[in-house]
């Protein structure tokens, strides 16, 4: 079953407020839900032929991620990154993810600007109450 891309904005990452993170050594994004990961993953375009793997240094299969993330599948997904890259905590922190993964575009009839891309890529994903699942 092929999922068309929905139009759905694109979701915001949690952080930590400044004041909190300004005591401490944690992780300033937090995390996005299991949720928000899905519909983040939901815009992308599944290309039939994927720029953003053409784009990414270590050649990860970005749509074949995403279209895990997309169906809940999280921590297959994350394995899915390890495939072919096998420092991606690294890679995730000095990823310009907006250059490499995010380079398609899907105007809407709406208006010329409405982009669908999706802006996981190297992020850490999941914050849950019971584990964090990360793309790193």
């Amino acid at each position: 079953m092929t999922l068309k891309p929905t139009k759905a904005p694109r979701q915001s990452m949690p952080e930590q407020a400044p004041e909190v993170r300004i005591h401490n050594f944690d992780e300033v994004p937090l995390g996005y839900s299991p949720e928000q990961a899905v519909t983040e993953a939901s815009r992308c375009l599944q290309c039939k032929r994927p720029a953003c793997v053409e784009g990414c240094p270590v050649a990860v299969d970005i749509p074949g991620f995403v279209g895990l993330v997309r169906e809940g599948k999280f921590a297959e997904a994350a394995r899915k990154i390890k495939e072919t890259n096998v420092l991606p905590a690294v890679c995730g922190r000095v990823c310009p993810q907006e250059d490499q993964c995010e380079i398609c575009l899907l105007y809407t009839s709406d208006a010329a600007d409405d982009l669908l891309c999706v802006a996981l890529g190297g992020r850490r994903l999941i914050k849950t109450t019971t584990h964090t699942t990360t793309s790193t």
